[in-house]
This record gives structure tokens, sequence and C-alpha cells, in this order.
């Protein structure tokens, strides 16, 4: 291998690659102790592709992956900053810069509306479009910005009314730090342990969801449309549900509501309550031509439009409410995550493949 420089910067240059390959580099190097390895213009050439691909670590995200696959792909040159955690892609003389999973087609105004659930969930509520409606609590160190008189009456006086609430980092992803509360104490202590590392906190009611899918959208069309279907135990006879739990699923074990009860042989019942693929539970594609997903689109669509987002992830949940069952808009994302789902299967790896490649592509 001979070495190259770029702009001062030290790059590698393979020989056993199509010699048409343009070289990247990765500004960070000295910080990880190792440069990383960037191809970029290799055209046709499929089977220095399939190398390259090969030479990808496991730990790395799926979106890294598929941007410098994409990139290949239709000879975008890119920069790889912060362990790959911001890259900067040229095309036809012009750059644009994914930032995590953040792409440049949303606003930063709407971006930000989107991370925060309880301005979202406002925002799509005013449009009339159903939703889970988020309630804002500030820490109580910032109540001088919002003329507040502190929490506590309210969210006592939302629990009693609603009997149970969900509570979660108003900015939060991943479905780190939500917990579900029936009691003063539960109440209590789940706002202190957000309030110890975020700045404000979502509360909305518990609903019993029926079902959650998520919607990936561009440009007002959907894009991928998946269920995200709960992890479950089957039962044998004589365990306990919170035995068969502890046994397959033990991070879940404090979130059973039955927990001493025994599950018939071959009897099924859901783990958790949270459909997060993240913690287990398994995305269920819908076909896009179904009636299901022309429903679940209009109200993602209707979602993003309410909050100025051009490539999104909605999820929207179907719950018994007011005597009927409705599908209403949980939350939505302008940074569209697809590791988990991703890793599911080659074939689900392709399908989020493509629709990152429409939303790189739709960035000129």
């Amino acid at each position: 291998m001979n070495k190259t420089s770029i702009a001062g910067k030290s790059a590698i240059k393979p020989q056993s690659i199509s010699p048409a390959a343009v070289l990247c580099y990765d500004f960070d190097w000295r910080e990880t102790g190792r440069p990383n390895l960037l191809i970029l213009g290799l055209g046709d050439d499929k089977n220095a592709k399939r190398k390259l691909a090969m030479l990808m670590k496991n730990s790395e995200r799926a979106l890294v992956r598929i941007l410098r696959e994409v990139c290949c792909e239709y000879e975008i040159e890119y920069q790889s900053f912060s362990h790959d955690w911001v890259f900067r892609l040229m095309k036809n003389g012009e750059s644009r810069v994914v930032f995590g999973y953040g792409f440049p087609l949303n606003s930063a105004t709407s971006a930000a509306v989107c991370t925060d659930k309880a301005a979202a969930s406002a925002l799509i509520a005013g449009c009339g479009v159903p939703c889970v409606h988020h309630r804002f609590f500030m820490h109580p160190s910032g109540h001088k910005y919002t003329g507040g008189h502190g929490n506590w009456m309210e969210l006592a006086g939302m629990l009693k009314s609603e009997r149970m609430l969900v509570l979660k980092p108003n900015e939060g992803t991943g479905g780190n730090q939500i917990y579900r509360v029936d009691s003063l104490a539960a109440l209590e202590n789940a706002t202190a342990q957000i309030f110890s590392s975020n700045r404000s906190m979502a509360v909305c009611r518990y609903y019993d969801i029926h079902s959650e899918h998520r919607v990936v959208l561009l440009h007002g069309r959907a894009l991928v449309i998946y269920e995200k279907k709960l992890p479950f135990v089957t039962g044998d006879g004589h365990s306990t549900i919170a035995v068969l739990v502890a046994e397959k699923y033990p991070t879940h074990e404090g979130e059973l509501l039955a927990a001493e009860q025994v599950l018939a042989r071959g009897e099924n019942v859901s783990v958790g309550w949270m459909h997060n693929l993240g913690r287990g539970a398994a995305p269920k594609l819908v076909d896009l031509s179904s009636p299901i997903a022309k429903r679940l689109e209009k109200l993602a669509v209707d979602a993003a439009a309410a909050c100025g987002v051009r490539f999104a992830s909605v999820d929207i949940v179907d719950v018994d409410h007011e005597s009927t069952r409705q599908s209403l808009v949980l939350e939505i994302n302008s940074g569209v995550m697809m590791e988990a789902f991703a890793a599911v299967s080659d074939e689900f790896y392709e399908i989020a493949k493509d629709a990152y490649r429409k939303a790189l592509l739709a960035m000129w």
C-alpha cells in the first residue's frame, strides 16, 4: 500500500482496488489511535466494493456503513470526522453534512421541534392531528424561565386524574429513563431520576397499546412501515411469568404487571410495555400498498407537515380511547435511526439502505 497526502493529511491507497478510487481520511485518527480507510469512487468495481464491505467492523453503526457504500456506488466523495459521527459529502462541487442521524433535509427549527416531545405534540395537536399529548415540566432550577409555581401539584393532579402516567426526558431517545407510575411514591422517584440528568421532562397518560408502528417518510411519502412486536414468553404450565421473563429477558423484570401469574403450556404473553427494538421488540414489515399502510402514511405525513420535517420517522400507536380504537401519533423523530432494524437480516439491511440512499440523493 502506498501513502499519499491530501490537504496535509495522511491517506492510504490500496493497489488491489480500482485505480479510479478516490481516497478519504479521518481527521480524528490521532484520537482513535488508527486512521480509517475510506475509499471512494469505485464505479462498477463490484468485487472491490464487496471487499470493502468485509473490512467494516461489526461495531460500526449501520448508517456509517451505508453512507460509505452509497458514496462508493454514486462516486460521492466524503470526509469522516469525530469517530464517524460527522460526515461531509461532496458532489458536483457542493458539500452537505450528515451529523449523527441528522440529514440537512430538515431545518434546524424543525429538528429542534421534533427533539422536544412536548413542543412536537402541541404542534401536532394544534393542526388537528390525533396524538398522545405530552405535558412539559421544567427542572425546578429553571422555573424562572417558565413562570411556573412548581411541578408537584400539577403532577399529582395528573396522576389522580389519569391513574397511571408515563414520564420521560423531554428530549430523550432510545427508550431510556422512561417510567410508568401508578402511585405518588413512584411518581416522586421517577421525577427525581429524570431531573437528576435532564433539564426538562415530558409526561403523558398511560395507554394500553394494542400495536405500534413506525413510518419512515421522505417528502411526504412512506419509505418503510413496520410494526414493533413486543417480545414474549411462552408458558410451560407451572412457571410464573416472573420466572419465565427472568430466564429470557432479565432486563424486563421490573416491568411486569402480573408477575406471579402461571401461564398454561403454550400460552404466550407479551413482555414489557415499551415497543423499542433496542429493548427486544421485533420489526414486522407492512406492505406499503395495503390499506393499513395508507392510513398510517396519511397520519405520519400530517404529523410531519405540522412539525415542518421532510425526512423523519413517526411512531403511531393503536389504543382504546374514549370507548373506540384510535390511532395516535406518539412521537416524531427528525433523526432517522434504523440500527436495530438493519441488524435483523440482510433483507432489512437493504431496506434501511434504500431509505437512506433516497435521503442522501435528495440532499442535492
